[in-house]
């Protein structure tokens, strides 16, 4: 009989420290594709009080500091269109 009980999925990390090894950094990588979508999502908007004040304050710095360290990048945007490399 499996039996199972209410936990949250952080309950999860105690169970994987043991087979995974700490990444403090990211790994150096060639090309990354970013999706805008996903960005706006994730990010707070902070002090910005018009998308353009977001753009620059926070979109376009977060995306800069993914693309340091690579030599190619790409970001979808709505619909797949307006790639840009």
């Amino acid at each position: 009989m499996v039996t199972s009980h209410l936990s949250s999925k952080s309950d999860l990390l105690v169970c994987l420290e043991d087979v995974a090894e700490a990444q403090p950094d990211a790994p150096a990588v060639t090309s990354v594709v970013l999706d805008g979508a996903v960005i706006v999502q994730m990010l707070k908007p902070g002090i910005a009080k018009t998308f353009g004040e977001y753009t620059h304050q926070v979109f376009i710095p977060y995306v800069e500091r993914q693309l340091c360290h690579v030599s190619g990048a790409g970001l979808k945007c709505r619909g797949g269109r307006g790639n840009f490399h």
